[in-house]
């Protein structure tokens, strides 16, 4: 089994090329999944997380005006619920 987890280093470019700012936490990283469940989740998930930085967060200089911490918050939740797993 493999620990659930998701390397980072892909989201730090992401977020340079779009120019935001964004903190990305796990939670729930505990839930052990098979190795070939945990590589192929990882390119589906770019998607939804891709869309949340590019449409749903501010670039830093339009959320300081509004007066929200200049980087966006996007977390992700994994846990099990009758033999699946949930994120």
């Amino acid at each position: 089994m493999a620990t659930f987890s998701i390397a980072s280093s892909g989201w730090s470019r992401l977020c340079q090329s779009l120019g935001k700012a964004m903190r990305l936490s796990f939670s729930g990283s505990e839930s052990d999944l098979d190795k070939t469940v945990v590589e192929r989740i990882g390119d589906p998930l770019t998607h939804p997380v891709h869309n949340a930085m590019s449409q749903g967060i501010e670039r830093p200089d339009v959320r300081k005006a509004l007066e929200k911490p200049a980087p966006g918050r996007l977390r992700l939740h994994a846990f099990h619920d009758a033999g699946s797993i949930v994120i």
